[in-house]
């Protein structure tokens, strides 16, 4: 199963090919439960290298008055839209199911998104629209994009948080190591403009703040009471001797040239003949054999 790269750090420019052509003697339509596409980001109007990643604090700066100026964590980012996911449900869009089955009286359409959330005991089971027939679980949350443009990112120096204005990167360099793209990322925070620095005399803060990247977090698997450690299926349990054997093994005394397969002279030949025509007379002859360099007696 491919890794999903909209919840890691950014490693190839692949948001950045041009999209095939849509539809087409093989193209399927969309089916209409998948929800409404975002709009198309032409290339050019794409960022190329993301200075937001997964797992930053960022706030949100135009939006709703209830979220406005509310932190957030980044979930996954979708750099063919410039669009951001956050994690919280302050920023996801709530759905009642309760109010919204007197307002509009869709009460099918409810009953059939509650479905997906409930698992049934037996096949045809009626299900109710909550989990402990209540309105208890009446009410979930559908996430929702936010365009880059309307978040700003959370900087910290020296203790306190600040929001950076602006965002500006350094060289980009490939990183054979880790196979990914690799640069600095830098906020601008207008709080710490012309502040004294700690420890530099007479030095002003020129208000860029180096910001780190976020450690991704990775899925680690627990071992379990039947699993084996690398360590113990290492091992070497069972070492074969050639004690057990009941007799030797059958290897040629004679090389493969020796017996004419491989490629041969016309005055190696004829000796070979001369040697299968005494043999052949019943004589015993006594052969030397240069590429063993022993004598060997055949008799027949």
């Amino acid at each position: 199963m491919s890794k999903d790269l909209s919840r890691t750090l950014q490693r190839t420019l692949t948001h950045l090919r041009p999209a095939s052509r849509k539809g087409g003697q093989f193209g399927a339509p969309v089916p209409s439960h998948f929800g409404p596409q975002p709009a198309f980001v032409h290339v050019k109007d794409r960022i190329p290298y993301w200075n937001i990643a997964p797992m930053d604090k960022v706030v949100l700066v135009k939006g709703p008055k209830s979220i406005k100026r509310v932190q957030g964590t980044v979930h996954r980012v979708e750099r063919e839209a410039n669009r951001v996911w956050l994690r919280e449900n302050e920023f996801a869009v709530s759905f009642d199911c309760i109010s919204f089955m007197k307002t509009h009286l869709m009460i099918n359409l409810c009953i059939a998104q509650i479905k997906k959330r409930q698992q049934a005991q037996y096949p045809g089971e009626a299900l109710t629209a909550s989990y402990s027939g209540g309105d208890a679980q009446a009410t979930y949350y559908q996430p929702r994009a936010y365009h880059v443009s309307n978040l700003r990112l959370q900087v910290t120096d020296g203790g306190k948080t600040y929001t950076a204005t602006r965002l500006r990167r350094s060289k980009v360099t490939w990183d054979r190591r880790n196979g990914r793209f690799h640069w600095h990322r830098y906020g601008l925070v207008p709080e710490l403009v012309g502040t004294e620095i700690e420890g530099a005399q007479g030095g002003t803060h020129t208000g860029w703040v180096k910001i780190p990247w976020p450690k991704i977090e990775v899925e680690k698997t627990a071992k379990g009471e039947n699993d084996v450690g690398a360590e113990e299926s290492l091992k070497s349990t069972w070492v074969p001797t050639v004690d057990t054997l009941t007799q030797g093994i059958d290897e040629l005394k004679l090389s493969d040239k020796e017996f004419g397969l491989g490629k041969q002279s016309r005055a190696h030949k004829t000796k070979r003949y001369n040697e299968r025509k005494a043999l052949g007379k019943g004589t015993e002859q006594e052969l030397q054999v240069s590429s063993l360099g022993q004598a060997i007696t055949l008799d027949k």
